[in-house]
């Protein structure tokens, strides 16, 4: 008899458990229902960063206008809350809200593009040519950024599980990844290049004058072109030539 009860009691706990997690899904997650529109957000602000915080793709366009278009269902984009705080443009859930089995496309179009960041599952892709005199790219997420860019100086931080992928050319580029992502930027023409990796990720990278590799994890860091290297690894992680 009481290991019928304790058999019943386990079953029922089991059953209101996922009978919670089922209520809960079902009300911070919302699926796309109806046809896709468009929608136009403006801003008195100027934009010259994107945030991206949410489950969404953001296609970024250095152009000479601002504009900010959405294309999802109705009910998708009223879940939005998109603001421009000191020049960025946060592209957020409200509530925390999360969507599944949909997807959101915006289309971000600014004269200035400095500073990118992706802290969700979303993805950045730039849509031409990005030419900044300095920019920083930073992801704690698993979505992913490319981008063309030409650019004095690039600064990469690659926190969680995405990869930062980036072609172009740039005088000086210094990345620090302590995730599990990659940066796979053989496409990337630098002249100067440092890397400070601590993570389990990859790196690719390109230097023709000097490479400055710090490495206490067990990544490790292809390189092309013929720099000077100055290395210091007390983890297990490599260098390797891949020219």
């Amino acid at each position: 008899m009481k290991y019928a009860l304790q058999l019943l009691g386990t079953l029922l706990t089991i059953c209101f458990l996922n009978a919670c997690s089922s209520i809960f899904k079902d009300t911070n997650c919302t699926e796309g229902a109806g046809d896709v529109i468009t929608e136009e957000r403006t801003f008195n602000s100027s934009i010259q960063q994107v945030y991206l915080g949410a489950s969404a793709n953001v296609f970024v366009t250095q152009g000479t206008e601002q504009k900010v278009t959405i294309q999802a269902q109705a009910n998708l984009i009223a879940l939005l809350n998109l603001t421009v705080v000191n020049q960025e443009l946060r592209i957020e859930f409200k509530d925390n809200h999360c969507i599944r089995n949909s997807t959101i496309n915006i289309f971000v179009t600014t004269p200035t593009i400095n500073k990118v960041t992706l802290a969700g599952s979303g993805n950045i892709e730039g849509q031409n040519t990005w030419d900044a005199l300095n920019l920083e790219a930073i992801i704690s997420g698993s979505g992913n950024l490319k981008a063309t860019v030409k650019s004095t100086e690039i600064k990469s931080s690659l926190e969680g599980s995405g990869n930062i992928i980036l072609s172009g050319n740039t005088q000086k580029q210094s990345l620090r990844l302590t995730g599990s992502g990659n940066y796979q930027n053989f496409g990337l023409a630098s002249e100067q290049t440092t890397v400070n990796l601590t993570g389990s990720g990859n790196v690719e990278v390109q230097a023709s004058q000097t490479l400055n590799v710090t490495i206490s994890g067990s990544g490790n860091v292809a390189y092309k072109g013929s720099p000077t290297i100055t290395q210091s690894i007390t983890g297990s992680g490599k260098i390797s030539n891949a020219n």
